[in-house]
């Protein structure tokens, strides 16, 4: 699909770099750990309080996340283009491990 903008990529999460800082030492970080310090370092500003939110909305498991919040980021992002504007409350909280 060239040409069309996606609204996550997968990537491993201990080799993840920032072009301004440099590879974020990840190891030894609990999950959560780990995302808040990607989205500190590695993601764009105007993105990092949305993120920031959908981290207070997820619950437990190993790899705590919500997939109807993932999921309501990447409708918004095919309805309007963009991510920014995301609504969690509208969003059902679920865990999924």
């Amino acid at each position: 699909m060239a040409g069309r903008a996606a609204s996550a990529v997968a990537h491993c999460a201990s080799s993840a770099r920032s072009p301004l800082s440099g590879p974020p030492c990840l190891r030894g970080l609990a999950p959560r750990e780990r995302a808040e310090t990607l989205i500190d370092r590695c993601a764009h500003p105007d993105y990092r309080e949305l993120l920031r939110n959908y981290l207070n909305i997820v619950e437990g498991g190993h790899t705590p996340h919500t997939l109807s919040a993932a999921f309501r980021m990447h409708e918004h992002f095919q309805q309007t283009g963009d991510m920014h504007g995301c609504c969690w409350d509208t969003v059902q909280s679920s865990t999924t491990a």
